[in-house]
């Protein structure tokens, strides 16, 4: 008998879209949506989500659309994965939203040629973590993640 919302925004095609297919903000509060202990302590001690890199061929265009998209302009930064050759960060409240273009061969670029612009990695933060960046935690087995990135950071 509960109503539950949130607000979306896609990005129109060709400004960066591929690279985020859209962003979602909740609405209702959490304690209408997420279901309380025992239901939301995980195996590994994660608490929620520190932060998603995302890859893209053309770095201006997608972080340009997402200047206007989240009212942000994002931050030159040194981009978490070696083989990237830059990267902007945004900060999103208590998250953050990287943004990678491949330099050379290596995993962006596979990443890219193989699905396109879109997630590259994730990254998670156990409970006792206030803070992740870009890159830093255990990757998990990418076999076990049904071939997903994503890493817990400490």
């Amino acid at each position: 008998g509960q109503r539950v919302e949130w607000r979306n925004a896609s990005l129109p095609p060709g400004r960066g879209r591929s690279a985020l297919p859209f962003l979602i903000e909740d609405v209702t509060p959490r304690a209408l949506r997420v279901a309380g202990p025992p239901a939301t302590e995980h195996a590994l001690g994660v608490a929620g989500v520190a932060g998603l890199t995302v890859a893209t061929l053309d770095l201006t265009a997608t972080t340009t659309a997402l200047a206007v998209a989240l009212g942000n302009d994002g931050e030159a930064i040194l981009p978490s994965e070696p083989d990237a050759g830059r990267a902007t960060l945004f900060h999103l409240g208590p998250h953050w939203l990287e943004v990678i273009q491949p330099a050379d061969a290596g995993p962006v670029a596979t990443r890219l040629q193989t699905h396109g612009d879109g997630p590259f990695e994730l990254v998670l933060r156990r409970a006792t973590t206030d803070e992740a960046v870009p890159g830093v935690g255990d990757q998990l087995n990418e076999g076990l993640a049904h071939g997903a990135r994503i890493r817990v950071a400490d």
